[in-house]
C-alpha cells in the first residue's frame, strides 16, 4: 500500500519559501494558459498536493509529457512522510520549457508499473489579430452623375423609395 495519495496538482512561475516552512505560489496557471509569443521558452514550477497515509518514506517517479508522447522533463525521489493523515505541498522545479507550438502538458506519476496522469495543461500560443474589415469603396461622383443621366434622372437625385404595401396587400 501506498503511503501517498496525489490529490491534485498545479503549474506557477515561481515558489519562494517564507519563514516557518511555508510557501508563496506566484502566477499560478490555469488548466489552460496562453504564451504570448511562439516560439517560447518559460520556466514553471508544478506544485503536489499529497495527503500522507502514514509515517515513513514513499518513493515517487513523476514526468512531464507533451501531447506527441514526448518527455519534457522528469525524475524520482524519495520523500519522508512524518506522519498520517497529513496533508502537504511538494514544490517541483524550476523546469526550463521551450514550445514551438501549441500543445498539451500532461503531469505524470508511475503507479506500478503503469503511467497515470496527476493533471493536464494546455498551452496555446497568441491570440489571432483580429480580420481587419475594409472600407467599402464609394463611387466617384463624376460616374455617380453619369449612371443618373443614363437613367433619366436628375443630377444629384437620390433613388426612388421602395412602394409601401397598406394593410390589404396592396402597393400603393
Amino acid at each position: 500500500m501506498s503511503l501517498l495519495t496525489i490529490l491534485a496538482a498545479f503549474a506557477c512561475d515561481d515558489v519562494r519559501q517564507e519563514t516557518q516552512g511555508k510557501h508563496t505560489f506566484v502566477g499560478v496557471l490555469n488548466p489552460s494558459f496562453s504564451l504570448t509569443s511562439l516560439p517560447s521558452a518559460i520556466r514553471l514550477w508544478f506544485v503536489l498536493v499529497v495527503r500522507s497515509e502514514g509515517a515513513g518514506t514513499e518513493r515517487l517517479n513523476l514526468r512531464l509529457r507533451d501531447q506527441g508522447g514526448g518527455v519534457l522533463a522528469g525524475g524520482e525521489g524519495l520523500i519522508e512522510l512524518q506522519r498520517e493523515g497529513g496533508a502537504l505541498t511538494i514544490p517541483l522545479g524550476p523546469f526550463p520549457l521551450h514550445f514551438e507550438a501549441p500543445t498539451v502538458l500532461s503531469l505524470e506519476f508511475k503507479n506500478g508499473d503503469e503511467w497515470s496522469p496527476i493533471q493536464t495543461w494546455e498551452v496555446t500560443g497568441p491570440a489571432a489579430e483580429p480580420a481587419v474589415r475594409k472600407p467599402r469603396a464609394r463611387k466617384d461622383p463624376a460616374k455617380r452623375a453619369a449612371s443618373n443621366a443614363s437613367a433619366g434622372k436628375a443630377p444629384g437625385a437620390k433613388p426612388a423609395a421602395p412602394a409601401r404595401r397598406s394593410k390589404l396587400g396592396k402597393t400603393s
